[in-house]
């Protein structure tokens, strides 16, 4: 018989907390003068709070997708590009105007307070200032972004003008800085997650899909620049690389090849070492390429065991429950086992635990969401249908829905009974969601109960 209880405790008061507002106090004379706009600037009365604005939410997809572009973009381009074409120059005009806006943006936006102001706005615009131009990383990361991008949007081609080309290349590597405002991913996926709920399984296999895939095109990236420069880095004077290696080296000198073939060789050689299939058409051929290959090997290895550590680890927790029952079965049966329990006994055990998987897995939602508050605690039990079990109750019927359903619903917790067996507390009310009940007053009246029916009243 499948039953749940309601436990004859008193429910505590439940006090209502309101959403919390910000009040902008204003200097008052003797009478009430309307403040200037000076003084709604000063107290952050134009200052634009995230939480709950789409404007601002769109914005942060768009950085994402700016970031995303420069951590492929800007190592391609650095490694392989000598004289960008009009194509990427657009492009890296475009991305600095995104990240100009977005510094004067900065300047005008909330940010959550830290400390004894955790979780508060903070709108007023001298105190943003001081946020974001305070000491590069500080605050855990949150303070002092300031300055990291007003470095990576600086012009240095031009400040360099008259410098070798090999010095302007690599100055832009100082855009990379940028890859640091990932940390925004993180607040965006708070929001994001609060919005659609989407699973934490769908974001970790995302990450490892999206971490492997860039440090993929880094590696390549560094070894089309090896292979390319081996006569600038005085690798090798005859220009004895791992390119000259390939198929394609065969067909035309290395001096000939295209930045997409050159990358595509890279990222090819680069996969083979990250899989651990091993070297074989290409290796490395020089003291400098044996070197840079040992690290590349060193920091694959680590990337893969950490992918497929990521791997098996959602797999594993996919259905946390279920391998809780299973090895709870697993432990019974040694118990019964090491015990010489008899063969009858173990098979109403093991039928018993197989009923009762619906009623042990309601009780591991209710222990998920003891996380709540009460009352949301409550809603969520109504909504899952526990008001239908209060309706059974004689003296509930017909109530109008209130704070005292919320409230109850609260103690009723589901309990399954084998065959023949006794219900022996009288602390509690009992309704019968399935199966039968025989009520026995004395020994010569007997009463069968089924779905429906309250026993306890």
């Amino acid at each position: 018989m499948s039953a749940s209880k309601q436990n004859g405790h008193q429910a505590m008061p439940l006090v209502q907390v309101d959403e919390a507002k910000d009040v902008s106090l204003y200097p008052r004379g003797n009478e009430y003068k309307s403040p200037s706009c000076v003084d709604r600037w000063r107290f952050g009365y134009f200052t634009i709070v995230p939480d709950g604005n789409p404007f601002i939410d769109l914005w942060d997809i768009l950085m994402i997708i700016a970031l995303l572009a420069t951590a492929f973009v800007v190592p391609y381009e650095v490694a392989l590009v000598s004289t960008p074409s009009p194509g990427l120059a657009a492009f890296d005009l475009c991305v600095n105007a995104v990240f100009i806006i977005d510094m004067v943006l900065t300047f005008n936006l909330a940010f959550t307070g830290s400390g004894f102001h955790q979780g508060q706005w903070v709108r007023e615009p001298l105190k943003i200032a001081r946020h974001y131009m305070a000491v590069p990383f500080s605050d855990n990361f949150n303070a002092g972004w300031f300055w990291p991008d007003l470095i990576t949007v600086l012009p240095w081609e031009r400040i360099l003008t008259g410098k070798n080309a090999a010095t302007v290349r690599m100055v832009r590597v100082v855009r990379l800085l940028r890859m640091f405002r990932l940390v925004r991913v993180l607040k965006l996926f708070v929001r994001g997650h609060t919005k659609y709920g989407f699973s934490f399984a769908l974001v970790r296999i995302v990450r490892c899909l999206f971490v492997t895939l860039m440090f993929l095109h880094w590696l390549a990236c560094i070894w089309a620049h090896l292979g390319l420069e081996a006569e600038m880095y005085a690798i090798s004077e005859e220009g004895d690389c791992w390119l000259s290696r390939t198929h394609l080296a065969q067909e035309k000198p290395i001096k000939d090849f295209t930045a997409g073939e050159t990358y595509r060789l890279a990222l090819y050689f680069c996969v083979v070492v990250l899989t651990t299939v091993g070297f074989g058409d290409i290796s490395p051929v020089n003291h400098v390429e044996t070197i840079a290959m040992t690290i590349t090997v060193f920091l694959t290895g680590l990337t893969w065991a950490w992918v497929v550590a990521n791997v098996v680890g959602v797999i594993g927790q996919l259905d946390m429950f279920s391998i809780s029952f299973n090895q709870a079965m697993d432990d019974l049966h040694t118990l019964m086992a090491f015990r010489e329990v008899e063969k009858s006994l173990q098979i109403r055990v093991r039928k018993h635990m197989h009923e009762a998987y619906h009623v042990h897995q309601s009780r591991h939602h209710w222990e998920m969401i003891q996380w709540l508050s009460p009352m949301l605690q409550g809603e969520l039990a109504v909504c899952s249908g526990k008001d239908q079990v209060c309706n059974c109750i004689w003296y509930f019927r017909g109530l109008a829905r209130g704070q005292w359903l919320t409230n109850l619903v609260l103690h009723c917790v589901p309990d399954l009974f084998s065959d023949d067996e006794a219900i022996m507390e009288r602390s509690a009310v009992w309704v019968i969601r399935g199966g039968s009940c025989a009520k026995k007053k004395d020994p010569h009246e007997r009463r069968n109960l089924r779905r429906g029916h309250d026993l306890g009243d």
